[in-house]
């Protein structure tokens, strides 16, 4: 089986890792677990190497399986693009870093050059489906050129949903406007004028 026929968008990390553990060498494998494994394989030396900053297993207790579940649900060609195009570097208050300088890796396509995506800390307010929609939504923006914003988003939109990832997309946009409509102050309401009391007069 050829990796362009398994189907990513159905396929969970969870399933990727039970068949990384597997204790049964590769050759006792059919293709298609052999090919998961290769993912699995993949997406663990990724997270490992210098393309993440800083190291998933010390500090992302969340950004962690969202990073996880978009890697092993992207489709091959994508998926190939995010390990030789994207570097990301993950914002936590928490480890007290003032900057960060992310390394090339050796294999990076020089022509091209390395996208790096940033997350601030106000993106682990989201749910983990929506933390899996922010980070498919960003990896979209480098497969995708818009003529202005608009059209950009019309473009990483479409390609987030051809991967699959349209609910958590939905999740996310639904929790974003949640949280706008939560900073947005509240009118103040007009206060009525005190009327004075009512007399009578005796004539």
């Amino acid at each position: 089986m050829s990796l362009s026929r398994v189907k990513w968008s159905r396929v969970r990390f969870r399933d990727l890792e039970s068949i990384g553990n597997y204790d049964s060498p590769d050759a006792q494998l059919g293709a298609r677990e052999r090919t998961m494994r290769s993912r699995w394989e993949d997406i663990m030396c990724f997270i490992e190497s210098d393309r993440l900053w800083p190291p998933v297993a010390t500090v992302h207790h969340k950004f962690d399986p969202a990073f996880r579940e978009v890697l092993a649900r992207l489709p091959q060609r994508a998926f190939d693009s995010v390990l030789f195009r994207i570097s990301f570097i993950v914002e936590d208050p928490s480890i007290g870093m003032l900057a960060v300088n992310v390394p090339a890796p050796v294999c990076a396509d020089s022509r091209h050059g390395i996208d790096t995506i940033v997350f601030y800390h106000t993106s682990w307010k989201l749910s983990q489906g929506a933390l899996v929609g922010l980070v498919a939504h960003e990896i979209a923006h480098s497969f995708v050129r818009g003529k202005d914003y608009r059209d950009d988003e019309r473009r990483v939109t479409a390609k987030v949903c051809s991967w699959g990832f349209g609910k958590e997309l939905a999740v996310l946009r639904a929790e974003k406007l949640a949280m706008v409509q939560h900073k947005r102050p509240n009118r103040p309401t007009k206060r009525k004028r005190p009327t004075s009391p009512k007399t009578e007069t005796v004539t």
